[in-house]
């Protein structure tokens, strides 16, 4: 499943949710990612993963995490791993915009918008 979320941060990144490894092949296929040049879906032994995909002028940041987890990974931390990957897109969009000294609270406000962004997402990907 994609789910495809809110570009809610400024002129902010494409930003999607796949929580299967065939959704994440498919989006890259969509997104004409070659095959020999396309991650891995989770890294080894990893929970969650986030990709970054530049495509002209947008960039399009897909964080892959399943809805079912191996045994001892609790929701606090599923939704703890999603914040996690948060962080990357920020840093990776903060990088993009050329922003070396952001201020705390607009990282902060920033970093929390696009955590609540992808756990909403994925509790809605849950429901399916």
């Amino acid at each position: 499943m994609i789910v495809w979320c809110s570009r809610t941060l400024i002129h902010s990144p494409y930003l999607a949710l796949c929580t299967t490894e065939k959704a994440f092949h498919n989006l890259c296929k969509k997104l004409k990612v070659p095959k020999d040049r396309t991650p891995k879906w989770l890294g080894e032994g990893g929970h969650a993963s986030t990709h970054q995909f530049s495509r002209g002028d947008r960039d399009v940041y897909v964080v892959c995490m399943p809805t079912k987890h191996p045994r001892g990974i609790e929701l606090a931390q599923q939704y703890c791993l999603l914040v996690h990957e948060a962080v990357h897109i920020w840093q990776g969009f903060r990088e993009g915009i050329g922003e070396k000294a952001p201020s705390s609270e607009f990282e902060a406000y920033s970093i929390q918008s696009l955590a609540q962004t992808l756990i909403a997402a994925y509790i809605e990907a849950k429901k399916r």
